[in-house]
């Protein structure tokens, strides 16, 4: 009886522990009816994002549920508070009423272990899914709306890329629409009541 291994065996065990980079770069855009004051102040605000997850929090994967930052200025530190910890960001850009942009230094786990306990931590659920930079554009418009475009790139790191890609795309798009509508409603209740740069 032959019990030599395939010569394929080696490279499936290669592939399992070193699962393939996926860069996915994302993009989103909401037309807003507010000046670039209002949506700045939103975007910079640190305020709550009031509506649910959806179905991104439904599977038990990571949600934003606010941003604040530490300070201003390139260089400051913005807390990204998730359903699944905190992230710290580092702001790359500051151009106010035009551009904010920021890097991921560390970030908590892309999902939450399904569990009976309330909180588990388990590093077999972290690595597989990061966030490297994001990039909020405000461009104002003729009518004296705002344009607020998103701009993030990630990285996968998890097999099979056929069955989780979808997926994850799925989750950024629903993450990126939940946070521009909410700075959206936020920038529209305050109106015009900000004052010109």
């Amino acid at each position: 009886m032959n019990t030599r291994p395939l010569p394929e065996t080696p490279l499936f065990a290669l592939e399992a522990a070193v699962p393939p980079v996926l860069p996915i770069a994302s993009h989103a855009s909401v037309d807003v009816a507010a000046p670039p004051e209002a949506v700045w102040s939103a975007l910079t605000g640190g305020g709550a994002i009031a509506a649910g997850p959806g179905l991104v929090g439904l599977a038990g994967l990571a949600y934003p549920m606010r941003g604040r930052l530490l300070g201003q200025g390139v260089g400051t530190i913005r807390l990204g508070e998730f359903s699944t910890g905190l992230a710290r960001e580092r702001v790359t850009e500051w151009v106010p009423y035009r551009r904010l942009g920021f890097t991921v230094l560390a970030q908590p786990p892309a999902m939450e272990e399904m569990s009976p306990y309330r909180r588990v931590h388990s590093p077999h659920v972290q690595g597989y899914f990061n966030t490297g930079a994001t990039r909020f554009t405000l461009t104002p418009l003729a009518s004296g709306s705002t344009r607020l475009d998103v701009d993030a790139r990630h990285v996968m790191r998890i097999e099979p890329v056929l069955y989780w890609e979808p997926l994850a795309k799925l989750a950024i798009r629903i993450n990126l629409s939940r946070v521009l509508n909410d700075l959206k409603q936020k920038a529209e209740r305050a109106g015009n009541t900000v004052g010109p740069p």
